[in-house]
């Protein structure tokens, strides 16, 4: 027998701490509930468990954004109802004003709540709002791709046929226009050559003339120089589309890419004949070349109101401001003269098929002439007003703010009512007073240097041969149509104040995981994107072509509200998804977290009884060695 080393005792007081630990954990287990407390009870389930409670925290946040989702669809299609119920009432306006047996007075009565409800469709698409954000103003707009795609000027790739000139000079302005990238001989056969040279030498002396009239235009030039591709091919056949302008905009790191196109339609202008072209025809294309070349210029300066998006100029704005450079082209002198009375002015204002073009020219023009702040109606004063609108433009203001500084109307809606779809007297007046200085031959282009400069003098276009071209003398309407289909990437610098931000739909984060969204589109609902701005019912033909518009703008909010609803439903069903798998990821988290209560019992109660022996066997061991002192006795 010893007593240095008392091993019985030690072994009991071993075993009762081992009990001691496991019933600690199992009470610890036990009062918390799960078996996985710390990463040492079970490092690999934790770590399982951790991701499967994130995930199932986020399923829990998806099913609440999906909800999310569904109140916004329902307050657009909420909105969009109350748009049906309006067209619903044109409707009946419009075949009501159609029958002959109404009077002139009648019909104006009807065409005034026409207008009112035009207004009002205005109204709901500019003031519907999820969470402050515009749902029917375009900005949730699905993005649409330019055909031509986004790239460096430096390497302009369109179709087969290239063709690259410099357009602007020292400083990012163009007191120095120069031409000076050749034809690529590679490219363009003999005859193409030959009306590429006139299509370079018509652009650079239309953007020359338009720095001498638009010095502010300029001042803030996104780009220190532009490089306007040129492209030569079909389009749409003959006497239909005659040229259009593209831009690609990308952006990189630190720096942003703008690339300009002009397609001319060799269908109207064929290279083949090019050589035998009469001066009509090459003055109707240096016409256009100047049309397209007003985009080009205003898409360098003012671009964010160029671009689709809630801040976007109205197209009579950007089609308008085009058409005083190229004259209107027919599009008033085939309908109006000096001599029209101010019923038929105010007609052809309101009447939405020549709205951008036509209309859209004598409202520009008209915009000019109030900037001015001259009495006196002539080109000199519509220049000087233009310069003084684009101007502001060029340094951030709004054209609706724009408006209101230079004109007696509150901004660009008040303006549009009263000079298009109810024109004032003070329209009417300015359309009959330009339309007498202009004169029975002037071509109206303010490149010229005044309104009833012919137009041959306008589009003067120096030729080897040095002849003079006018626009085509029967006055025959050409449509040049400005692609705003653009595909951006928002956050690029140097573009005076940003784009007015098309958000390319709405996104919905429905899952846990990264990328897991659905993208909702709403497309614009005000009374320009569905096609009923500025109809008309002052006349039987004018009542039948605005029935025919409201049926294709009931369709178009048919169709828009159609698409919300499917979207509804789909995230119904997403919603009972997430649900369902919420809940089974809960289970098997808690398979690896949580405490099996009845396991555990048993495991606390045999540590317990454990315990409770080790401790009167501890007690035995240590009595053990009071043996030793009857030996000492």
């Amino acid at each position: 027998m010893v007593i240095q080393h008392n091993l019985i005792a030690q072994n009991a007081n071993r075993q009762l701490s081992v009990t001691g630990t496991r019933k600690s954990k199992s009470t610890e287990k036990l009062s918390s509930g799960y078996k996985v407390n710390r990463a040492a009870d079970n490092a690999a389930g934790l770590s399982i468990s951790e991701k499967l409670r994130a995930q199932i925290r986020g399923l829990g946040k998806a099913s609440t954004n999906a909800q999310d989702g569904i109140s916004l669809i329902q307050t657009a299609e909420g909105a969009l109802n109350e748009v049906h119920s309006i067209l619903d009432r044109m409707k009946e306006l419009s075949v009501q004003a159609s029958n002959d047996t109404n009077t002139e007075t009648d019909r104006n009565q009807i065409q005034k709540e026409i207008n009112e409800l035009v207004s009002e469709v205005d109204r709901v698409a500019s003031t519907t709002q999820f969470n402050t954000m515009n749902l029917l103003d375009g900005s949730l707009a699905e993005k649409k791709s330019d055909s031509s795609g986004s790239v460096s000027p430096d390497a302009l790739s369109l179709g087969n046929k290239t063709y690259i000139f410099e357009l602007m000079g020292v400083n990012g302005k163009v007191e120095n226009v120069t031409s000076t990238s050749g034809v690529d001989s590679n490219s363009f056969t003999n005859n193409e050559k030959e009306l590429a040279t006139f299509a370079k030498k018509a652009a650079a002396n239309a953007v020359s003339k338009l720095y001498e009239n638009y010095p502010s235009l300029f001042n803030n030039s996104a780009t220190s120089g532009v490089q306007v591709g040129l492209e030569l091919g079909g389009i749409d056949g003959q006497n239909g589309t005659l040229a259009y302008a593209q831009l690609g905009y990308s952006t990189g790191s630190g720096s942003s890419t703008m690339q300009y196109t002009m397609k001319i339609d060799t269908a109207d202008y064929n290279p083949a004949s090019f050589g035998s072209m009469d001066s009509n025809k090459r003055a109707n294309l240096a016409a256009t070349i100047a049309h397209e070349m007003t985009h080009v210029a205003m898409y360098d300066t003012l671009t964010a109101g160029m671009v689709s998006g809630s801040g976007r100029f109205p197209s009579w704005f950007i089609e308008g401001m085009a058409q005083t450079s190229s004259g209107d082209n027919g599009w008033v002198s085939n309908q109006l003269s000096s001599s029209s009375s101010d019923a038929r002015i105010a007609e052809y204002m309101s009447n939405g098929s020549v709205r951008d073009y036509g209309a859209g020219y004598l409202a520009s023009m008209y915009l000019g002439q109030l900037a001015s702040g001259s009495d006196t109606v002539s080109s000199a004063n519509i220049k000087s007003g233009l310069n003084k609108v684009l101007g502001d433009l060029s340094s951030g203001k709004t054209l609706n703010e724009t408006i209101a500084k230079y004109t007696g109307y509150s901004g660009v809606i008040d303006f549009e009512n009263k000079v298009f779809n109810s024109a004032d007297q003070a329209t009417k007046s300015f359309v009959h007073n330009l339309l007498t200085a202009r004169g029975q031959y002037g071509g109206g282009s303010l490149l010229a240097s005044d309104l009833s400069t012919r137009t041959v003098t306008a589009f003067a276009v120096p030729q080897d041969a040095d002849t003079n071209y006018k626009v085509d003398i029967d006055y025959r309407a050409m449509k040049n149509v400005f692609s705003d289909g653009i595909d951006m990437d928002f956050g690029g610098s140097g573009f005076n104040g940003g784009f007015a931000e098309n958000r390319g739909g709405l996104k919905l984060q429905v899952g846990a995981l990264s990328g897991q969204a659905v993208s909702v589109f709403i497309e614009a609902m005000n009374a320009r994107a569905i096609g009923i701005e500025g109809l008309s019912v002052l006349s039987f033909e004018s009542a039948g072509a605005a029935n025919a518009s409201i049926e294709e703008a009931i369709d178009k909010v048919s169709t828009q509200r159609a698409k919300l609803g499917a979207m509804q439903n789909r995230l119904e069903h997403t919603i009972m998804n997430l649900d369902n798998t919420q809940e089974n990821l809960q289970a098997a988290e808690s398979r690896i977290r949580d405490t099996d209560m009845a396991k555990e019992m048993v495991q606390y109660s045999m540590a317990n009884i454990l315990e409770q022996a080790g401790q009167a066997m501890l007690t035995q061991a240590n009595q053990s060695a009071q043996s030793v002192l009857s030996l000492l006795q």
